[in-house]
């Protein structure tokens, strides 16, 4: 059975969310990511994650690769198939790295909340979901599936604080 948008219940899309404030609690950019196994008839969330670029000082800690991370762990002989039976959930739409890899891993689909005109990679900035160059299955993307304007409200707030990660211009 295929997830649509009117089958994200109220648990899931909340769960994105605590992730992504957690993010926003530790000076991340607030990007929270759910994965959801879809398999015969139940679903189960296999994968909680939020961006710790700054934490861990390195750029490819977003959401999406930490539940990444975490699906390889849990199924370490399986997780190709388990991919390719898995929805995903972002409050905001993946950048082009992200959505590259989630188009390789062939995952169901990806749902979201917020456009990201900076580095979406699902339609804002580059196609990375629908470009026919890349050599693999299309990747189902759903902008606007999650709160959208809950998501901007929590960058507004990011970007109101100081980023100790950013380095200091001398004048």
């Amino acid at each position: 059975m295929e997830l649509s948008v009117s089958d994200l219940d109220s648990d899931l899309i909340e769960s994105c969310f605590i992730e992504a404030e957690k993010a926003l609690k530790c000076g991340e950019v607030p990007v929270g990511c759910v994965f959801v196994w879809d398999h015969q008839n139940q679903r189960k969330v296999i994968a909680k994650g939020h961006n710790r670029t700054n934490e861990l000082k390195c750029a490819l800690k977003h959401a999406e690769m930490d539940c990444i991370s975490q699906v390889v762990n849990r199924f370490p002989d399986c997780h190709e198939e388990v991919f390719k039976q898995t929805v995903v959930l972002i409050t905001l739409e993946p950048c082009i790295m992200c959505c590259r890899m989630l188009r390789m891993l062939q995952v169901k689909a990806v749902f979201f909340g917020a456009q990201n005109d900076r580095f979406g990679g699902a339609g804002s900035v580059y196609k990375v979901d629908t470009d026919e160059r890349i050599k693999c299955k299309p990747l189902k993307c759903i902008s606007g599936a999650l709160n959208g304007q809950r998501s901007i409200e929590l960058l507004k707030k990011f970007y109101e604080q100081t980023n100790e990660n950013v380095s200091k211009v001398s004048k």
